[in-house]
């Protein structure tokens, strides 16, 4: 039927990329808002999810709910919206001690996943790993293609020493940030995680 939206469930909306995915989906979608913070996040990357963008999501949109330990809460909104898809974008930041990054993380991922599988709605799932960590920053042509020059080509045995200097080992993390190593290897593992748990 013309005029109908689809109805998308962003979870983590209140976090960078979710407050960019409300303001580019919300005139096309109906969007189910979740995450366990509303307002201000001390753990916010020191605020960067706020910088650059232009709308804000109302406190009163976002439903409330701690996917590390709701998982209940979470599966009754999703039979309750009946939601086309899950964009799952929650986690907890490098910010927090390493131990609760990848304790509660796994358990965000797990119950996401588990929640979406039993009521049989597709997932989007969002890990940047292999972009944002180890040795990426240092490699001068991925440095280039994130400032947005994309017409670097890549030869063959370029690409294959890209794919080395990338590997999320403890030796290139922690020489690419020294400083965040074990809070940087713990978010690392949860988001390894998460993507062993969608293949």
């Amino acid at each position: 039927m013309w005029g109908i939206k689809k109805t998308l469930v962003i979870a983590g909306a209140n976090g960078l990329i979710g407050r960019i995915l409300y303001q580019t989906l919300k005139s096309s979608y109906k969007l189910i808002l979740i995450d366990n913070k509303i307002g201000e996040d001390p753990y916010n990357r020191y605020g960067l999810e706020r910088k650059h963008i232009d709308t804000e999501i109302p406190n009163d949109a976002i439903h409330k709910i701690d996917l590390s330990a709701e998982k209940l809460k979470f599966t009754e909104a999703l039979r309750c919206y009946q939601p086309a898809c899950v964009i799952h974008l929650a986690g907890l930041l490098e910010n927090h001690e390493p131990h609760l990054i990848q304790e509660k993380n796994q358990l965000i991922h797990s119950n996401t996943l588990a929640s979406c599988a039993e009521l049989n709605i597709p997932v989007i799932a969002m890990s940047s790993i292999m972009l944002m960590y180890g040795a990426a920053m240092r490699n001068a042509k991925i440095r280039q293609v994130l400032a947005g020059n994309t017409d670097q080509s890549f030869l063959e045995q370029e690409r294959l020493s890209v794919d080395h200097a990338l590997q999320n080992n403890e030796v290139n993390i922690k020489s690419f940030n020294p400083d965040n190593f074990e809070k940087n290897l713990a978010y690392i593992k949860s988001k390894e995680y998460l993507e062993s748990l969608v293949r």
